[in-house]
């Protein structure tokens, strides 16, 4: 992600809707997310994703982390 972020200015992520559920030793996670992604340089390209996340989350020594991140999109322009 910080690759795929690294032109960009700032990031606006609005997420909602988050199902959330337990399986075992992890979580699995379902969010809808509407994304609006600025250029870092001024003039530059925006680009707009709307879809959502399937996350999976591990207990690690510091909490909860995601350990897999998919989008799934609708829209993208």
């Amino acid at each position: 992600m910080r690759e795929a972020h690294a032109a960009l200015g700032a990031t606006l992520h609005r997420i909602t809707n988050c199902i959330v559920t337990r399986e075992g030793d992890h979580v699995r996670a379902r969010s809808y997310v509407d994304a609006w992604l600025t250029p870092a340089q001024q003039g530059g390209a925006t680009h707009r994703g709307i879809g959502w996340y399937d996350d999976r989350f591990v207990r690690t020594s510091q909490g909860w982390k995601i350990s897999r991140r998919v989008f799934n999109p609708v829209h993208l322009s």
